[in-house]
């Protein structure tokens, strides 16, 4: 039998490796912490440790990103070791190609390049699509049209498993904006919106937890209280020329949706944020919304039939607690099978909805700020935490953030710490120390591991996957 003293050093030897962050690479690599799998009870004995949230192996991944993507990474559908993420050149402006990380060594499967010497198709959208990312065709195609015409990069949206992305570009003048599909295995672009960008409204995207439904549109501003929603399983005919657009306005066009969600607004009314999720099949429509002089609400909508219109659930309820210091930032979790929305009030508060009945109730309060969290199936909270932010001077932004990243910015919040409580806010365990630049957190319950994705540059191009393994 070991000597007991000499098991509780090597015990707390790698506790404390476990609470440093790894330095990144200038290249991919493997960067690994095999953490000790067992535990002394108090008569000395080795015991093997049940199934928890002690963190076993660390490892990081480094790569370029497009700059205008904010999440880059996902563990979603993946297997053990693997990773997906979105890689892009030295200049961060190059077409997006999808990778399959196995991250022990450092090897990748390639998912989809775009075919930059393809064949463009004039009238569908794509020589614009085409033309946002730099190529020897890209530049000839720029040189035969004028400057105020040529199509830029606005914005990328990247789907939770990582195999589609949303694709925002304007003119040079804002007089035109486009917005695909992007499928990075079958590598064709599909045109969902063309139409004017001489407003102050801009559309945001948004894909179902599960990935399926998509919308370009999710508050709304370009289709009113009608959200579009495309099926992004559903094959689409090769040639889209004798497809019949709907018309929104005489100079903007949408491709057929193939369903519609009801989204509550009017000139009283502020869309903070939205987002859709997956229910029976069908997709349904999340958001928390602003009234002036009144208690912010989280209103949801959903089909209860195939989109043919012969039926939807809608219900609308105050949020509860004081949200003053809160909205425009709010950090929430919609759990389907329950019919809660769990949020944070002030960064320190969680509280949940009940969107059948109404009831608003506090869960926990936390000793630490929360700047985002994740609920896990058993209650449990996944919860980034910063002892740089109080809510008793915690500025309010004056435009939409509701961005990890931004949000940190804003408040120049320097490090994160990721800490796992129970659903009242107590018995934190510390799981990883100091994080800086945290840009997106998932948790995959089927491998048991937990994704961190940070930045490393001030344009947020360089990029660093973080899997804890359980």
């Amino acid at each position: 039998m070991r000597n007991l003293t000499d098991v509780r050093k090597r015990v707390c030897v790698y506790l404390v490796l476990c609470l440093f962050p790894l330095a990144a690479g200038c290249a991919p690599q493997e960067k690994t912490l095999l953490l000790e799998t067992s535990a002394v009870n108090e008569t000395g004995e080795i015991v093997e440790s049940a199934e928890d949230f002690t963190v076993k192996k660390i490892y990081t991944y480094t790569y370029d990103t497009n700059w205008a993507l904010d999440k880059s990474a996902s563990l979603k559908d993946c297997k053990e070791h693997e990773v997906r993420v979105i890689t892009a050149d030295g200049q961060g402006s190059g077409m997006p190609e999808g990778r399959l990380v196995d991250y022990r060594y450092g090897f990748y499967e390639l998912i989809g390049h775009g075919k930059e010497d393809r064949e463009r198709q004039s009238g569908s959208g794509e020589e614009e699509f085409w033309s946002l990312w730099p190529g020897e065709d890209s530049e000839e195609d720029a040189e035969e049209q004028p400057e105020s015409l040529a199509y830029y990069l606005e914005q990328l949206e990247l789907s939770p498993d990582g195999r589609q992305m949303l694709v925002y570009a304007g003119t040079v003048y804002n007089e035109n904006r486009c917005v695909w599909l992007y499928d990075f295995e079958t590598q064709e672009p599909w045109l969902l919106y063309q139409g004017t960008n001489n407003d102050w409204r801009y559309p945001q995207g948004a894909f179902s937890s599960e990935g399926r439904w998509v919308t370009f549109d999710v508050t709304g501003s370009k289709s009113g209280e009608q959200v579009v929603v495309y099926d992004c399983q559903k094959e689409r005919a090769a040639d889209d020329v004798d497809t019949e657009w709907v018309r929104l306005d005489s100079m903007s066009k949408i491709y057929p949706p193939d369903q519609t969600l009801t989204l509550v607004r009017n000139k009283y009314t502020e869309v903070w944020t939205a987002e859709l999720f997956d229910i029976s099949g069908n997709p349904g429509i999340l958001s928390i919304i602003g009234e002036k002089a009144r208690v912010p609400m989280v209103f949801q909508s959903y089909n209860l039939s195939d989109g043919d219109g012969t039926g939807y659930a809608m219900s609308q309820y105050n949020l509860g607690g004081n949200q003053t210091g809160t909205m425009q930032n709010l950090r929430y979790e919609l759990d389907v099978e329950e019919a809660r929305v769990y949020y944070l009030e002030n960064y320190r508060r969680l509280w949940s909805v009940d969107m059948t009945g109404g009831d608003a109730i506090e869960i926990g309060d936390f000793s630490d700020t929360i700047l985002d969290f994740r609920r896990l199936d058993s209650g449990e909270i996944l919860a980034l935490t910063t002892q740089e932010l109080s809510e008793a001077y915690a500025p309010k932004a004056d435009y939409s953030v509701n961005s990890l990243a931004e949000t940190q910015l804003f408040w120049d919040i320097r490090s994160v710490d990721l800490y796992l409580y129970s659903e009242d806010g107590t018995g934190g365990q510390l799981l990883y120390k100091n994080l800086q630049n945290v840009i997106n957190m998932e948790y995959d319950a089927e491998t048991r591991r937990i994704l961190l994705e940070t930045y490393e540059s001030w344009n947020q191009m360089s990029r660093k996957c973080i899997v804890l393994e359980l």
